[in-house]
């Protein structure tokens, strides 16, 4: 067995912890309206060339939240329909495997803390760019290091003590990518408590060092529904775009300057 189809064998064990996207895209099929500005920065980082970061920013209510998860699942397409590689996530508020002993943030003895649904996320948030890194491995050629063996894999397990490995297996996956791909991802305001906002930190500044290698163009596009205190630190002005005219989009209304998706 070829290495890349042993780390894709690894890969897929880590279903059981990755939200299904299947209910989430289906409750997004029905068009929505973004302002006119945000659709021509979307346009703009789908179409360029370079690597580069863009962080939408919306207001946080439960309808903005809609028209942009529906713009990042628009982006994600169109990305994948010009035959580009894209990896995409959309955090969900509740987590199916966030329960009673499906693990924990503390190491002490007794029972496990139950998981919280935000340290939850950020773990669903890894192994799934994981699982979709794995399916983007050059067919051939690929001499996988220690940090991709089924040892490591083997610490995945649906804990916050996994996340250190969980990084370390992005790390070496991003060595293996391909020469142009995309990031989108959804919904960040759900993800990270104090037990996990260290691991999701980490993860943003992996994500930003891939930007700089000049031997791949890496793009990243955030869209969320409020603040995220890993991207106010993570990101610089100059990729933020403002989305709060989705307040006007309130009940449903239209709004002038806005564009359909």
């Amino acid at each position: 067995m070829s290495d890349c189809s042993r780390i894709q064998q690894y890969a897929e064990a880590l279903r059981p912890f990755i939200e299904s996207d299947e209910d989430f895209q289906r409750a997004h099929q029905e068009p929505t309206m973004i302002p006119q500005e945000v659709y021509e920065r979307l346009s703009r980082w789908i179409s360029d060339s370079a690597s580069k970061i863009m962080w939408v920013d919306g207001p946080a209510f439960s309808p903005g939240s809609t028209a942009l998860s529906k713009a990042a699942l628009e982006a994600t397409d169109k990305v994948l329909n010009a035959g580009i590689p894209c990896i995409s996530y959309f955090c969900k508020s509740r987590s199916s495997f966030a329960r009673s002993n499906a693990g924990g943030s503390g190491g002490g003895s007794g029972s496990t803390p139950r998981l919280r649904h935000r340290d939850a996320a950020v773990i669903s948030l890894c192994y799934s760019i994981i699982r979709q890194l794995a399916y983007v491995l050059p067919l051939e050629g690929l001499k996988a290091g220690k940090a991709l063996d089924a040892n490591q894999f083997e610490k995945l397990n649906g804990t916050l003590h996994s996340l250190p490995t969980a990084l370390n297996i992005i790390k070496a996956l991003f060595e293996y990518a391909p020469p142009v791909i995309c990031f989108v991802i959804d919904g960040l305001q759900d993800a990270g408590d104090r037990d996990s906002i260290k691991y999701l930190w980490n993860f943003i500044i992996l994500s930003r060092e891939q930007r700089k290698d000049s031997s791949r163009v890496c793009k990243i596009l955030f869209t969320i529904d409020g603040r995220s205190e890993v991207l106010d630190r993570g990101t610089e002005v100059r990729e933020r775009v403002d989305a709060s005219r989705l307040v006007q989009a309130r009940g449903g209304r239209s709004f002038p300057g806005g564009v359909y998706i």
